[in-house]
């Protein structure tokens, strides 16, 4: 400290030497004080200031950097630039929690006493100022929710199309964090979360993207993404917005992620739809349509979407989800239509046949008597060729109890010798919607 300290007190007196030789009246020393007494005082304390800080003596720096924000405010920002590394230092130094909490204290104070002389600077002002006084709270004082939320709500506000995305992505973050452990409601970080998407969104920074995909992600994960909290975010902005096509998508994305079917997701898929047709937007419609239970709707977006879709396979499949929810709709017809189109399209889909059986049984309500065993007989035929194709342990669970199910419902060997047939001729069943070729078989 001796070796350090008379270095200072030298520099200090070959300052004072060649200083003797300014006019401290001239312009360029007026932010310095108001006399030319004054303005040399300052002078001399600014260089000593240097001095200490080029030596890391952050005591004697932060002496006289408290000396000149009092008495020289308005020297410039590299007055505060290096308040800014002092305290940061000394904070990191900080021996007992309440000499760190000073520390701190008198950091936030070096970006108020700034905003006062520098706030309308035109790049480094108002917003710039107040967003690293934020960064001070979330990264010293991650436990003071209400101060990070105040601060940070002002630095964004005063940052207009400006905001800095480091401090977005870390509220962001503490917000979610603070959600998590009871700390933050509900309603306050779907508020933040719209501001602050609509505030990167306005960036000419090239990494706002990747900002505002972090800020989805940590959205989602944080648990608040329910379909009621999603459309209490997004529905007002698809109304205001109802021709934004990447907005609809956005919305979308979020509902389809987390499951949602509604009247609001169905809105949002037809007007993707309607500007940009596809057979994946079609069937997300139709999903929507038929959680709330408006079938007819529902089977329009399916019959569209396997119209566009191109992929045999993937036509497959989407013919196969119609034809669950042809089955829920208590449609055996449709059901059973929509489960031929996925086996046209794709002749190992096991689910088709599956279905297909399962339509077959809801259809046999329209036979009676020997038909009607008959009918179980083609049922049965299906799912011996699902059980040919599918690999799911539990679907196979189900088929194999279907097939244990179904020949109690097949006709006797009497019933078979009384018709003049025999088991193992060919039949073709037609009764009602119902119509296709098997073999008999008996219950006995």
């Amino acid at each position: 400290m001796k070796v350090k300290l008379f270095t200072l007190v030298a520099a200090f007196m070959a300052v004072a030497g060649m200083a003797s030789a300014q006019d401290y009246n001239s312009p360029e020393f007026a932010n310095y004080g108001a006399t030319a007494e004054e303005r040399e005082a300052n002078v001399l304390k600014y260089n000593y200031l240097n001095d200490a800080y080029r030596q890391k003596d952050w005591a004697h720096a932060s002496f006289y950097l408290k000396d000149l924000l009092q008495n020289a405010p308005a020297i410039g920002q590299n007055l505060y630039i290096i308040g800014g590394t002092v305290y940061r230092n000394k904070i990191a130094l900080a021996r007992t929690p309440e000499d760190r909490n000073r520390c701190i204290d008198s950091l936030l104070i070096i970006f108020d006493k700034r905003a006062e002389q520098f706030g309308d600077h035109p790049t480094r002002g108002k917003g710039y100022i107040l967003s690293e006084k934020a960064k001070v709270f979330i990264n010293y004082c991650p436990t003071r929710i209400s101060d990070i939320i105040l601060h940070s709500q002002a630095a964004i506000d005063a940052s207009g199309d400006n905001v800095d995305l480091d401090l977005a992505q870390a509220y962001f973050n503490t917000l979610v964090q603070g959600y998590k452990d009871d700390e933050v409601e509900t309603e306050v970080l779907l508020n933040e979360y719209d501001k602050l998407s609509a505030a990167v969104a306005k960036s000419g920074e090239a990494a706002k993207d990747d900002v505002a995909n972090v800020i989805d992600q940590l959205f989602v994960q944080s648990g608040a993404a329910t379909c009621e909290n999603l459309e209490m975010i997004f529905k007002p902005q698809f109304e205001a917005n109802p021709d934004d096509l990447e907005l609809a998508k956005k919305i979308s994305r979020y509902l389809s992620r987390n499951n949602c079917s509604s009247t609001f997701a169905a809105q949002v898929g037809e007007k993707i739809y309607s500007m940009e047709p596809t057979a994946e937007s079609a069937v997300m419609i139709a999903g929507s349509y038929a959680d709330t239970k408006d079938y007819e709707k529902a089977f329009k977006y399916y019959d569209e979407a396997l119209e566009l879709e191109q992929d045999a396979v993937t036509k497959a499949n989407y013919a196969v989800r119609a034809s669950g929810i042809a089955l829920i709709a208590q449609n055996g017809r449709k059901a059973a239509d929509y489960a031929r189109k996925a086996i046209a399209n794709d002749e190992s889909n096991g689910l088709g046949y599956f279905l297909l059986a399962q339509a077959y049984a809801m259809g046999t309500s329209q036979c009676s008597g020997f038909e009607r065993q008959m009918a179980y007989c083609l049922v049965y035929d299906q799912m011996l060729r699902a059980r040919d194709h599918v690999t799911d342990p539990s679907q196979l669970e189900s088929i194999n109890k279907a097939l244990s199910t179904y020949p109690a419902y097949f006709p006797s060997s009497e019933e078979v010798f009384f018709r003049t047939l025999s088991k193992g001729d060919s039949y073709t069943v037609s009764c009602g919607w119902l119509s296709g070729t098997t073999v008999i078989r008996t219950r006995n």
